[in-house]
Formats: structure tokens, C-alpha cells, sequence
């Protein structure tokens, strides 16, 4: 049997050898089998499955009617009698065969998306996988868990896709490239327009591509969505942006921040705090976090390996600003402008051109001797 290509993203359709397969009696068979395709090959009980497609049914009927869908499956993929089938069936049991030799663009669209810059490549053929809603136009009558496991498998993989975008998006709008990043851009505001993050980026892309008038009409985009889905206005920060392109006021310049400094002794005895510190710092809710003890005790130390092992959690790395030399709170600016090697332009305020470059970054800042 030659190799099956299961394809989900944006519809669905199953090949094999470049014919396509047909005959499929219900979209709950369809159903079945992307399921097997996109989850773990793991065995799973016959009165599970059978309870996920017919949750209304009685036992009696409902595995009888997985018995005739898994019947209906097998032929039209050609399982029957093959030397290695797609899926092993015992009496109790179903799951996909880990040796079929078959292709599903929803792994693939994983396994591509889980790539890292610099080299986008990978990243740029995830997002053109993803043709599409998981399953789109498919309908399971009759079963909330089916629909359930839908809604939560379309969420995960549009969620993945959101992230590649912005990965991407921002990629290219740090090296420049902000023609190749805009449609990325545009892509994540046409997901999730609810979200402003995205609006911003796509305004400041256009108007680096000297879109001015189309940066603006963004910004008006962006106020009647979130005056319609949420009845809100605009964050400050998005308000602010569209007042600076309006006035012609030039945008923020900003360069790549500098290594880190490399640690001069090894890290001895401080597992236990490296791995608790590591968890709180990729939790989405922690925007802050105090290392605190006697000096000398080993909070650089600590700080330093924390911040080399995290570089690639943050899609802007990770900067340490020493703050060894400031002797007042007017100092924290400049030493944080410096460390970013950021260079505020124009008359504006530098503080408030500081703040609107980090809002959007994803990026860890390390503050030594931050007392």
C-alpha cells in the first residue's frame, strides 16, 4: 500500500499514490480518521471512541456503529489485508499504526512551526500549510464531546499559527525586511483582531513602507472592531502610535542589543533555584521577578545562567542592564536605553519613545544590583 496523504488544514481530503479516496459515508468518519492521523499513536478503547462520536447512544449502539465507521474507514484507505495498514485494531482496542507509512500536513505543520530564527524558512512553509480552519466545513452532529475536541484542536493550531506569524513578523521588521513582513502582519490581524499588539505592528510596518495613509486607517480598523466586539477603545499605547504617525513624528530608532556577558565560574549547588526560576519566567503571567539575599550570595551568578539558558524563550533575547553605576532613579533610563542600545529621536519625550518601543517585545530584562 503506498503512502496516505491526510490533509485537514483548511478542509479535508485523504490521497493515496495522488488518487484521491472517496466514499466516506458520514463527517464523523471523516472525523475518525483525522483524529487518528493528529493525535498521539497511542491504543484507545473501543467504548471511548465510541462514546466521542455517539455520545447519546447506548453502549450496545454505539459501539456498533464504530464497528461499521471503522469498517467504512478501512476499505476506502485500503487497510484491509495490507502488510503494514494504517491502523491495528484489536477487540478492545484502536490506534494508528506508528509504522504507516503515511503524511498528515497537521504534523508537518508542526513539526515546521517548532523550528527557530535565524533562518525562517521553516517557519515561512508552516504558515503557507496552514490553508485553513482544522476540519473546516465539517460538521459532527449530535456529539459535544466531538465538538469539544474540535474547538480545542482548531484553537491549539490557530494559536501555533498566531505565534509563527509574529515570529516572523517581527523577524523581518527587526532586520529591516518590512515588505516581507507585512502580509505576516497582516495574517495575525485578520486571526485575531481583538488583539492591539497586532494592530500596532502592522500600523509602524506600514508606515515604514510609506504607507502613512494606510497606517492611519488602520488605527481606525482597529478602534471600530474594538468598539463593535468588545465596546472599548483603543489602549493608550495604540492611541499614542496613531497620534505620532499623524503628527509626522519620526519613529523610535532601535539596534540589536549586545551579547550577554559570558559567567567566569562554573554554577555550583543552585539546581533546585535555576529550575523553579526557569518555570516562573516562561509563565505568560509573570512580568516581574526579584532575586533578593546578602551580597556576594550569587544572585549575578544565578542571574547570568538563567538568562544564557532563556535566550530563545524571548523572541527578543535577553538583555542584562547593569545597574551597578546608578546612583538615582534618574539614572534607570539612560542605563536601559544604553543597554539596549536604543537612541530616542526628535524632540519627544525619550521615556514615553522607550516605553512604546518595549511594549510590544517579548524580550527578558535583566536589572543587576537593581537596589
Amino acid at each position: 500500500m503506498g503512502q496516505i496523504e491526510i490533509h485537514t488544514l483548511g478542509g479535508f481530503q485523504v490521497s493515496r499514490n495522488g488518487e484521491i479516496l472517496k466514499g466516506f459515508d458520514s463527517d464523523k468518519i471523516r472525523i475518525l480518521l483525522a483524529f487518528f492521523a493528529v493525535e498521539a499513536p497511542q491504543p484507545y478503547r473501543r467504548e471511548t471512541l465510541a462514546a466521542l462520536l455517539w455520545p447519546d447512544a447506548n453502549g450496545t449502539e454505539s459501539r456498533a456503529n464504530l464497528r461499521w465507521a471503522l469498517s467504512n474507514l478501512r476499505k476506502i484507505i485500503g487497510d484491509r489485508g495490507a502488510l503494514c495498514p494504517f491502523l491495528l485494531t484489536t477487540r478492545q482496542t484502536i490506534q494508528r499504526n506508528p509504522a504507516a507509512n503515511f503524511y498528515s500536513d497537521v504534523a508537518e505543520f508542526l513539526a515546521q512551526s517548532q523550528h527557530s530564527l535565524p533562518n525562517p524558512a521553516q517557519l515561512e512553509q508552516a504558515t503557507q500549510l496552514y490553508r485553513g480552519e482544522f476540519l473546516a466545513g465539517l460538521n459532527p452532529k449530535d456529539s459535544l464531546p466531538l465538538d469539544e475536541w474540535l474547538l480545542l484542536k482548531r484553537e491549539s493550531l490557530a494559536r501555533t499559527l498566531v505565534e509563527t506569524l509574529k515570529t516572523l513578523s517581527q523577524h523581518y521588521q527587526q532586520n529591516g525586511e518590512y515588505h516581507k513582513a507585512l502580509p505576516h502582519a497582516r495574517r495575525f490581524v485578520e486571526l485575531e483582531p481583538w488583539q492591539e499588539q497586532g494592530h500596532r505592528q502592522l500600523m509602524r510596518l506600514l508606515e515604514a513602507t510609506g504607507q502613512r495613509h494606510a497606517a492611519l486607517a488602520q488605527y481606525q480598523q482597529c478602534r471600530n472592531i474594538l468598539a463593535q466586539t468588545l465596546g472599548i477603545e483603543p489602549e493608550t499605547a495604540t492611541t499614542e502610535l496613531y497620534r505620532r504617525i499623524q503628527n509626522g513624528s519620526p519613529a523610535p530608532a532601535s539596534h540589536q542589543p549586545p551579547p550577554l556577558p559570558n559567567p567566569l565560574t562554573p554554577l555550583i549547588g543552585r539546581e533546585r533555584e535555576f529550575e523553579q526560576i526557569c518555570g516562573y519566567l516562561t509563565q505568560s503571567n509573570c512580568r516581574l521577578l526579584t532575586l533578593t539575599g546578602p551580597g556576594g550570595i550569587g544572585k549575578t551568578r544565578l542571574a547570568l545562567e538563567i538568562a544564557h539558558h532563556l535566550q530563545a524563550e524571548f523572541r527578543q533575547g535577553v538583555v542584562f542592564v547593569p545597574l551597578s553605576a546608578v546612583q538615582s532613579p534618574a539614572g534607570l533610563l539612560p542605563a536601559l536605553a544604553d543597554a539596549l542600545n536604543f537612541t530616542s529621536r526628535g524632540q519627544g519625550n525619550p521615556r514615553s519613545q522607550l516605553l512604546e518601543f518595549l511594549r510590544d517585545q517579548e524580550i527578558l530584562l535583566v536589572l543587576d544590583n537593581f537596589e
